[in-house]
């Protein structure tokens, strides 16, 4: 039997059912697996499928596993899997042969759309490459789309971080392991010391044998975007000016620095160096109303509003040449480090929340700029009851900016004039 009709003939039995358990489908899957020769070995690794499906930030700090994967397999074919959010990201990628997108929260949504997007996928892209190895260079957060995903693939050896490591930090026996028991062939316990993200990533090359000779990260663009973002910051500023992006975006709102509290900082720093310097503003639909009130109440010749006027690798594009990135922990703060583009950051953790349990928890020490000139300016202490939470992710949990305001304009002034004269 084809794997795509016992695929078929177990999706019939769970709309019937309408509950999904991970054992039942590999229990229907597995023998044809095994009759088309999905698990049969090779002496060497052809085929490999790495599958990242976090955001912007997360397929930057994954950057080096697709580099440091192909230099310790040359000659095999490398496929990825994305976010759909982040596929031209990797257009450009060198390392990679081919690339698919994916939405990371298919499976939250709904089984059945999930299995119906992801099985046509499989059928028709993945498991004819028969791949060898899988690698899922992802911790911490809901893998379960991947985990299915990298079983769907056919993939032989499916590898990735077990979540059995999560419970010493969370103090939780209910964590479900039930994907990852029925769906990958060996999973990786991660280590207590190694906490930041990008060297998780390359750990888990390394306990699989592979050499990590370079461990950067890397954001890859078409040289044409560059040569056009450089034109068009010339087209609107003077020559041998300082070029701050300032990212006023975040994923969340509490991981937003309020607006009103850029303006000032701006201000304070236009003060000090005058016509010497152009903040161009970059961001999406949701700071539009933001970047039009900064553009409105600073000087016409001190900033350039290019909110929604640039595409994600543009912007990304002028990142690569501007002077210093100015903003808060996002995606665009990730680009800058892997340019090398000096930063001061804003974070929303307070520095007496860092170490509760800074192996899951902390979001500094787990997405600090990576291997960055930068300044990180954090608050000193938590803010009502979110000193006495233990909350994932930055220790703030308010639907609007909250522990990140304690920061002052004349902090960001001091830590912009010390990275701007390399003070840092």
């Amino acid at each position: 039997m084809k794997v795509h009709e016992a695929f078929e003939r177990y999706f019939h039995i769970l709309r019937a059912s309408g509950r999904f358990q991970p054992q039942k489908l590999y229990d229907a899957l597995e023998p044809a697996f095994l009759e088309n020769g999905f698990r049969e070995r090779s002496e060497q690794v052809t085929d490999i499928l790495i599958i990242c499906l976090g955001v912007m930030g997360d397929l930057i700090l994954t950057s080096g596993v697709f580099r440091e994967v192909r230099r310790n397999y040359p000659d095999a074919h490398i496929t990825a899997i994305v976010n759909d959010a982040v596929l031209a990201l990797m257009k450009f990628c060198p390392y990679c042969d081919e690339v698919f997108a994916f939405d990371r929260w298919a499976l939250q949504k709904s089984v059945s759309e999930c299995f119906e997007r992801m099985e046509p996928l499989c059928e028709t892209s993945l498991r004819c490459r028969k791949f060898d190895l899988c690698l899922l260079p992802q911790w911490g957060d809901d893998k379960r789309t991947s985990v299915l995903l990298a079983y769907m693939s056919g993939a032989r050896e499916r590898i990735g971080y077990s979540d059995t490591s999560i419970r010493a930090y969370v103090k939780c026996d209910t964590i479900d392991t039930s994907f990852e028991a029925a769906f990958l062939t060996r999973t990786i316990t991660n280590p207590p010391e190694i906490v930041h993200e990008a060297a998780r990533n390359f750990y888990l090359l390394e306990s699989l044998g592979m050499e990590v000779k370079d461990d950067s990260t890397e954001i890859w663009l078409e040289e044409s975007a560059v040569q056009a973002a450089s034109e068009r910051l010339l087209s609107l500023m003077p020559d041998r000016c300082i070029v701050v992006v300032l990212g006023i975006g975040a994923g969340k709102p509490d991981r937003k620095y309020p607006v009103e509290q850029y303006l000032d900082a701006v201000k304070l720093i236009v003060k000090r160096y005058g016509p010497d310097i152009r903040f161009v503003i970059l961001g999406g639909q949701s700071e539009a109303a933001d970047g039009e009130y900064l553009a409105r109440n600073l000087p016409e010749d001190a900033v350039i509003n290019l909110v929604k006027k640039t595409t994600l690798c543009e912007s990304l594009a002028i990142i690569s040449l501007a002077s210093l990135y100015l903003g808060n922990d996002t995606g665009l703060m990730h680009a800058a480090a892997a340019v090398g583009t000096p930063i001061v950051a804003l974070y929303r953790e307070a520095v007496d929340k860092e170490n509760v349990a800074p192996g899951l928890v902390s979001e500094y020490a787990r997405f600090a700029p990576w291997k960055a000139r930068a300044i990180v300016l954090r608050p000193k202490h938590a803010l009502g009851e979110c000193a006495n939470k233990m909350l994932v992710y930055g220790g703030c949990d308010e639907p609007f900016p909250h522990c990140i305001t304690q920061i002052t304009p004349a902090e960001i002034a001091t830590a912009f004039e010390k990275i701007a004269g390399g003070a840092v």
